[in-house]
């Protein structure tokens, strides 16, 4: 009994390598650059706790309430992992996570530099 080799043509090669590229692109091309929802954390000053959140909106926005209350309003911009704020005349750079469920910020300027290393996570 013999047993027939299946020989692939090139035509088959070229067809899936398209395809597999076509693949990444568009996965690429559907990784959203915006987020959407709240991320909290708690962050504790000497002997005082407060909660912080942040409230992204898919227009590139971003509101910041202490304790429930609003402090502070801005933009935000995402490049790859690296997640930008400007919030009033504050900078903020953070890592964001690659399910975008978290981030921790990384460097931040003028008042809010004690910041660095506060993780968000998504609110529930």
């Amino acid at each position: 009994m013999q047993v027939e080799h299946f020989k692939l043509k090139p035509a088959w090669i070229i067809g899936i390598v398209g395809l597999i590229v076509v693949i990444v692109v568009g996965v690429m091309l559907l990784r959203p650059k915006k987020l959407t929802g709240s991320y909290s954390t708690d962050v504790t000053v000497l002997f005082a706790t407060s909660k912080d959140t942040m409230k992204f909106t898919r227009d590139n926005q971003v509101v910041e309430y202490s304790d429930g209350e609003k402090t502070n309003t801005g933009t935000y911009k995402i490049d790859g992992d690296q997640l930008v704020l400007k919030l009033g005349k504050t900078d903020i750079s953070a890592k964001l996570a690659k399910d975008h469920q978290s981030f921790k910020i990384t460097s931040a300027s003028g008042m809010t530099a004690f910041a660095k290393g506060l993780t968000y996570k998504l609110d529930d």
